[in-house]
């Protein structure tokens, strides 16, 4: 074989994908195709719900399940095998029960996801705990008269997505030390906070209905370098609070009628917060917003879109409650819309960027280990 016949075919192995990089595309192909069904199935379910509660969408009672390691999946027989590709299901259960905690998962390494179910317990209707990163999809169950609906603790990008959390005394949805989970199309109403998101940075907050609670949705303690955005926080006492949580993006969010303030920040800074639509927020004040920190810019600084206020006057700035001294250099005249076809398109191709990156490290940690 000549000189230039072995030089092509070195280029042509080059060329060549690995199979198991090929491999990890086409599962995160599978799953977002799976999510797009769910979101289907969502609009459906939802159509049952009757004067805005739930109605139980399981049909098999089921007492609380407990998972504290990975051979208790096949031990409640729940179908799959765990893995990516075809993770364990436990699903369509109607969980009602006086126990702790109504579903309690922990120190797990296998992917599971947990679907249409209805949870009223003691204390949390669905708790997550120190599970490998990017095992936990939580999707389109009702939480309901717990003290906590839906918890996550130390299991990073984590998915938890139009899920009902309704009427629980603390929280709603809670994330706390898991870093780039994503928090997409739930429903909080009535509970002491909707969303709450702890010591979590660089997750997502989109598209979240939170109404009726004291806060809509609350990032504090680091939660940095998260964004917030196409959320609809109305009737709530604060809709957004932000406590030393820096690095943020708020954007194209809906807040209106919140007793307080539409938005607040406090202790934080180099946030950004435009496009944004603050009608009737803040009963008794002289101002839609709060700002205590330091940086914080109120406006997109490429586009020069500030945020709506229903109560500014046309002219000039927006000023800013709070000690900073802030102001919305480049107010918006005309109500911010979005479209719910643009809420899922966005968050349907989102989804590569936690799921790819996560199945390519574990393709290329299993190849290293084989080698060795």
């Amino acid at each position: 074989m000549g000189k230039n016949s072995i030089t092509r075919e070195k280029m042509r192995k080059r060329l060549i994908f690995p199979k198991e990089i090929i491999k990890g595309i086409s599962v995160a192909t599978l799953i977002l195709l799976f999510l797009n069904v769910v979101t289907a199935d969502v609009t459906q379910t939802t159509s049952n719900y009757s004067e805005g509660y739930p109605s139980l969408i399981a049909s098999t009672p089921q007492e609380s399940i407990e998972i504290t390691s990975d051979y208790n999946f096949t031990d409640y027989g729940f179908p799959g095998t765990g893995t990516s590709e075809d993770p364990y299901l436990i699903e369509d259960y109607n969980i009602t029960t006086t126990d702790e905690n109504g579903i309690f998962i922990t120190e797990t390494t296998k992917h599971f996801i947990i679907r249409n179910c209805y949870v009223d317990a003691y204390r949390m209707g669905i708790f997550i705990d120190d599970v490998a990163e990017g095992t936990t999809t939580i999707v389109n169950n009702i939480c309901t008269n717990n003290q906590y609906g839906i918890f996550v603790q130390y299991s990073g990008s984590s998915i938890v997505f139009n899920n009902t959390c309704k009427e629980n005394n603390y929280y709603g949805i809670n994330v706390d030390t898991s870093g780039l989970s994503l928090i997409d199309s739930n429903t909080c109403t009535n509970n002491d906070v909707g969303i709450r998101l702890d010591d979590s940075p660089s997750s997502t907050i989109s598209n979240n209905n939170c109404t009726t609670n004291n806060f809509g949705i609350w990032l504090l303690l680091d939660a940095s370098s998260s964004s917030i955005s196409n959320n609809n926080c109305t009737n709530n006492n604060v809709g957004i609070y932000l406590w030393y949580s820096n690095d943020c993006v708020l954007s194209y969010n809906h807040l209106q009628e919140n007793f307080k303030y539409g938005v607040k920040l406090e202790s934080n800074g180099f946030n950004i917060i435009h496009n944004n639509n603050f009608t009737d927020n803040m009963y008794e004040g002289s101002s839609q917003a709060y700002d205590d920190g330091f940086r914080n810019t109120w406006y997109d600084t490429e586009t020069l879109e500030g945020n709506y206020w229903s109560d500014y006057d046309g002219t000039g700035n927006y000023s800013i409650d709070g000690s900073a001294g802030s102001f919305d250099l480049y107010p918006l005249e005309e109500h911010e819309e979005s479209s719910t076809s643009e809420i899922q398109f966005s968050f349907l191709f989102a989804l590569p960027i936690f799921i790819i990156p996560s199945l390519l490290t574990r393709i290329i940690s299993s190849k290293h280990t084989k080698k060795q």
